[in-house]
């Protein structure tokens, strides 16, 4: 079977597909592929996001299918999603690519066998603007940090008052293998030294919060409350600062609660 541009995949033939559609929604873009599948995309380090609605294929039984997305840049696992099975909902894919070369779009099977495994990623888009810069993860790089409850966890979620006692990262239903795991209140402050001038990043909370990036000492985003369950990106442009300050505040109901994740925050660096 081969991999369809812009409907699911059909039978043995290329172009023999229908059109995408995951639980109730249907699709007019995407890359229709069928368990076990790699799509591998060029981005030349200059692509900020990617981004896609993915599931199994509600074509014919929906209780059939069960599969695993993954997302690799340069072949590092950034991002996966837990088994989706066949009737599902979509699931959201938000997935930070700056300074990567290439990226993999993979789809395995449930160890369950392959059989009926078709599987969609609607709406498959990358966001590419500007030219080529190097990435890093916030996680990789000295920080200074100060949480509010035991201490800040690098790619592992904030635990219990013991360090490293966290879990994977998980925003919306995806799991990250990068990002920072913090409790609010919660201040990581990155030396940056004037050579960084963007941050991609997921966020989620399981309390209530609220995210803020502060360069030298001045805000440039903040967002509104985040709940539990709730998710959004930030993509913000930075005028080489020296310094960075990641913040999460508790929304004024008290910390009870208040994990909070930075999930693949990453920056665009010279």
């Amino acid at each position: 079977m081969s991999e369809e541009d812009d409907t699911n995949n059909g039978g043995t033939g290329e172009g023999d597909g229908s059109a995408i559609r995951i639980g109730s929604t249907s699709y007019t873009k995407g890359v229709g592929a069928h368990a076990d599948s790699a799509v591998h995309v060029y981005l030349g380090r200059a692509c900020q996001r990617f981004e896609a609605e993915v599931g199994v294929d509600a074509e014919g039984r929906e209780d059939r299918g069960s599969v695993r997305f993954q997302v690799y840049g340069d072949g590092r696992l950034l991002a996966y999603t837990d088994v989706l099975r066949g009737g599902g909902a979509p699931v959201s894919l938000s997935v930070p690519t700056n300074g990567f070369h290439t990226l993999e779009l993979r789809v395995t099977d449930a160890r369950d066998g392959k059989d009926h495994d078709h599987a969609n990623w609607a709406d498959a888009r990358v966001s590419c603007v500007g030219t080529a810069s190097g990435g890093a993860f916030v996680s990789d790089r000295d920080f200074e940090p100060t949480n509010g409850w035991g201490p800040v966890e690098r790619d592992t979620s904030n635990g219990e008052v013991q360090a490293l006692d966290g879990t994977v990262l998980t925003t919306g239903g995806v799991r990250y293998t990068k990002g920072l795991g913090v409790h609010a209140p919660a201040t990581v402050t990155i030396p940056v030294d004037g050579a960084c001038h963007g941050l991609d990043t997921e966020i989620g909370s399981n309390g209530s919060v609220t995210f803020e990036v502060i360069a030298d000492g001045r805000t440039v985003h903040t967002t509104p409350v985040l709940r539990g369950g709730q998710t959004a990106n930030i993509a913000v442009g930075l005028s080489r600062p020296a310094s960075l300050t990641l913040k999460v505040n508790d929304a004024g109901d008290g910390k009870s609660y208040d994990h909070a994740n930075w999930a693949a925050a990453r920056l665009s660096c010279d």
